[in-house]
């Protein structure tokens, strides 16, 4: 693939990561009320896993550019869970911001290290 190719999947993948974060995100806020930040965390481990599956399973430079930096990096969000995160602590929910916060991180690893075994092919 031309470099100039590259950059048009690269915002295709980018605008289909954007939406589905849109959709999934309002799917959840939906049905859990938004007490708490499910679809956004939601969104980044599952992002955290298939980027783990991509990475494990070394389809190329160009295609990991594309599913990885294209629509992994438009799918998942690290501001919207640090302002969520901030916000629950603000409101007086700390335990709640913790969890957000720390929960994430420990399972996006696991899953990223999860979906990397599988993409290698265990």
């Amino acid at each position: 693939m031309t470099g100039v190719a590259i950059w048009f999947w690269m915002a295709v993948a980018g605008g289909a990561g954007a939406v589905t974060r849109f959709v999934v995100d309002g799917h959840v806020l939906a049905r859990t009320g938004g007490r708490f930040p499910f679809g956004t965390a939601l969104v980044n481990l599952t992002g955290a896993f298939v980027l783990g599956a991509v990475a494990g399973a070394a389809p190329g430079h160009q295609l990991s550019l594309v599913v990885g930096t294209g629509f992994i990096g438009a799918y998942t969000t690290f501001s919207t869970w640090m302002l969520e995160t901030m916000l629950l602590g603000e409101s007086g929910r700390a335990p709640a911001a913790l969890v957000n916060a720390v929960g994430q991180i420990i399972f996006g690893i696991a899953l990223a290290g999860i979906g990397f075994a599988i993409g290698m092919g265990w």
